[in-house]
Formats: C-alpha cells, structure tokens, sequence
C-alpha cells in the first residue's frame, strides 16, 4: 500500500463521517432487518424528526433507500456480513448505535461464518458497542439472541415477543376481527398501549412492528403516535408485494432466501392469505440463486406450503 491512499470501507467511512453526532438507530438480525428498519424510519417520519436512514430494500413511504436527513436520528439496516476484504469484522460493529434492535439470530453466511457461535461473537461485539445511556431492543422469544445477552450486556434492554414471557416488556395481541393478523393490540408492560391497523400480514411482521415501536419510543415518540404511523405504512418492495391479480389468481414476489424466510411465508403468511382470499388454493414458484439453495430447498418449501 506504499504510496496509494489509505483504503476505507464504506461503513467505516459511514461511521467517521456522517454517523459520528448522531443518534443512531440500528437494526440487526438474520430476517427482518429491511422491513423493520423501514417501519422505524417511517415512524420517527410520521412524527415530524425527519431522520437520515439507510435501507437496504426499496421502501414503499420513501422516495428512496437512503437520505441523510434533517435531523438528530439515523436509523440504518446493520448486517452482520464482513466489512470489506481487508476488514473482516462485521458491518455493524463500526455504527455505534444509541438503540439497537436485535430481531433474531439463526445461522447464516456460510461463506465466513463456520457456525451460530460466530455469529454470536460477532453480535456481542456490537451489543458491547452500545452505550451504557442507550437501549437494546430484543426479541426475548430467540434463545440464540438470550445467550448472545448472557455473554455480557452492560446496556438496559427492553425485549419483545407474540406472547408473554420472561423479559417481555413489548406484547402483540391479535385482535378477534383480523385472523390475518392485519390487527393487532400492542402491550406494554401488560397494558394495552393502541391497536395496529394495517395492510401487512403475518406474525412476523406483529414482531418487526413491536421491535420498531419499542426503538422510536426510546428516541422519544409517543408510543400512540407510532402505532398510528404503523396505520399508513406501505411495506417494501419484494417482502410479500402483492405484484398483481389476473383471472382471480393474486401474484406475490418475496426475496425469502434463508430456509426459515421461506418456512415463514407458506406456513405463517400463507394461512393469512387463504382467509383473505377465501381460502383459494396457493402456489410458490423458487428462482434458483447462484449456490442452488433454492433448488435443494424446494420440496422442503412445498411441504411447508400445504
């Protein structure tokens, strides 16, 4: 490197230059980090903070993935994946989170990681990177996420889940009227905070939508107000998008590429749909990725479906 100009990654030079006096608010997990980190940015929008946010999907409420903002907060999807060639720390230990939201951790990556354990090293590392005044936001129901947080957590935590639990302060409870889950009472503490009226569907999605309420309450907004924001969010593109009907025959288009994403769909989201639909049959087509995953998977994936 004699002579050349110091070689930067993009996180790290996101994290020097631009996150540095920010609030930041981090997402992280093996699913949902797109969805979720675009529900907290659509709530910190709807209640007027204008936050910069960095998505990595196109979401439906922005014009686009990434913006800087006019404001103190920064939310920003934080992947797990190494930095760069020359740095092979995990993307998200150079962020520095205020709030991070630990959605899940299963294993994944087999590229560079040999197995859950350093997956949750690595997630250690940016639990310890959160400080002492901020906020982990956890699923408390994901017992690779509870071991992770038994390694050391030196920050307060606020979990989630569906269902009451230990350390369970955020709740969902489906309302009788929406067997789609497309509405469902938020608890916290036990108490009924709001109800959730939107067009997204499917249990995960009630925990992506607890996992954002809990960080934009820690960023100060209302915990109403940012179930009222979840009321008018759009979604984003390719995470169950309704692309069309023809001939009474409805056509979405989801990016699943993980063995649980697509165990979630057929057997979570599925049953949702067919109420909708009037219980009309439903059919999954697999695009073949580049390792042939897909391919392996998809009599697994069509048993799920039934």
């Amino acid at each position: 490197m004699r002579g050349r100009p110091p070689t930067v990654s993009g996180p790290e030079w996101l994290a020097r230059e631009l996150l540095r006096a920010r609030w930041v608010l981090a997402v992280a997990g093996t699913h949902g980090k797109t969805t979720t980190t675009s529900m907290l940015a659509w709530i910190l929008e709807h209640a007027g903070l204008a936050p910069g946010f960095l998505i990595g999907g196109v979401p439906a409420d922005f014009a686009t993935s990434a913006r800087l903002g006019a404001g103190t907060f920064f939310v920003i999807e934080a992947d797990e994946y190494d930095t760069a060639f020359f740095d092979k720390r995990a993307k998200f230990v150079h962020y520095r989170p205020r709030t991070a939201i630990l959605n899940n951790l299963e294993y994944d990556h087999a590229d560079i990681y040999p197995d859950v354990a350093a997956i949750q090293r690595q997630f250690h590392q940016l639990v310890r990177t959160v400080p002492g005044a901020g906020r982990i936001v956890w699923n408390a129901g994901d017992v690779n996420l509870r071991a992770t947080l038994q390694m050391g957590c030196w920050t307060p935590t606020e979990g989630f889940a569906r269902d009451a639990g230990p350390d369970v302060c955020w709740r969902a409870r489906p309302t009788s009227s929406a067997a789609d889950d497309s509405a469902f009472e938020v608890l916290e503490q036990g108490e009924p905070r709001g109800t959730v009226h939107w067009d997204l569907f499917g249990a995960h999605n009630m925990e992506n939508a607890l996992a954002a309420i809990a960080a934009a309450c820690h960023a100060g907004v209302p915990v109403a107000r940012a179930i009222d924001a979840l009321g008018s969010f759009r979604g984003v593109a390719r995470r169950m998008q309704l692309r069309g009907e023809v001939n009474g025959v409805r056509v979405y288009d989801d990016f699943a590429h993980h063995p649980t994403g697509h165990r979630h769909h057929p057997r979570w989201s599925a049953p949702a749909r067919r109420r909708r639909a009037h219980r009309r049959s439903a059919r999954a087509a697999l695009e073949h990725d580049a390792h042939g995953r897909a391919s392996r998977r998809a009599r697994r994936v069509a048993r799920q479906g039934r």
